[in-house]
């Protein structure tokens, strides 16, 4: 989608949203067309602003698009998300914010206040922990912020009956961030005293702790999981400026 500039006082500035006046009235130009040698192409579309002022979990930026505006695009759009309050997640598999895949062509912006927080949730044992935003077109972010990922869950140790698990990994859910925990332990005695202790969870974006303990034959133990993504990319790209900070 071509890029529409107009000259003013001497400098050529972007052009956002474009108006018309009709019988006294200025109304918003949704799209201008332009016909080039038999065929008409798109030259403009004017910016689509979408306002996110409350805090929700696993919001995804093309829903929020449709909802607003009645349309699910079939070309290139101009949309930017205005993010206003903390983005969380109800499960490490999915992202806090997904921004889902755009026709071609489209200019997909995310800007992120200052003090707000996009974060993945936090992994369970053993677990990853969760992507922040999960990338299905290029797309450019404007963080002042934090992005941070979910994180791990501890690692654990079981065996003969007894079960050390790990620690859940810290995150963001319903507007809130939650801390990591603590992994469970056992002690037993068994010609001498057997222990098991799991990790604890990791912070945002950290990997999990390792389980500890003298426990070896006849129990079992697992790795701890990683930290997640801050921004996961999918083989897209992410374009980012700000004064805001990353957390993985």
């Amino acid at each position: 989608m071509p890029t529409t500039y107009i000259r003013n006082g001497g400098t050529w500035p972007k052009v956002k949203k474009a108006f018309i006046r009709n019988g006294g009235v200025w109304s918003e130009i949704k799209t201008i067309w332009v016909r080039n040698s038999g065929a008409w192409n798109k030259y403009f579309v004017n910016l689509v602003t979408v306002n996110v002022v409350q805090s929700q979990n696993n919001i995804n930026l093309k829903t929020l698009y449709v909802n607003q505006t009645g349309e699910n695009p079939s070309s290139g759009v101009s949309v930017l998300f205005n993010i206003n309050a903390n983005m969380g997640s109800t499960s490490a598999s999915t992202a806090s914010i997904v921004t889902d895949s755009w026709p071609s062509e489209s200019e997909i912006t995310i800007s992120i206040a200052n003090g707000v927080y996009v974060a993945g949730a936090g992994g369970g044992a053993g677990a990853a922990g969760g992507s922040g935003i999960s990338l299905g077109y290029n797309v450019a972010i404007v963080n002042n912020g934090v992005i941070a990922g979910g994180g791990g869950g501890g690692g654990g140790v079981s065996g003969n009956g007894y079960n050390a698990s790990g620690g859940s990994g810290a995150g963001l859910v319903n507007g809130s961030l939650y801390s990591q925990t603590a992994g469970g332990s056992f002690s037993y005695n068994a010609f001498g005293t057997v222990t098991g202790t799991g990790g604890s969870g990791g912070a945002l974006g950290s990997a999990g702790g390792s389980s500890g303990g003298n426990a070896g034959q006849g129990h079992s133990r697992y790795g701890a999981g990683a930290g997640g993504s801050s921004i996961q990319a999918n083989g897209y790209t992410a374009t980012i400026s700000g004064s805001g900070s990353r957390i993985n």
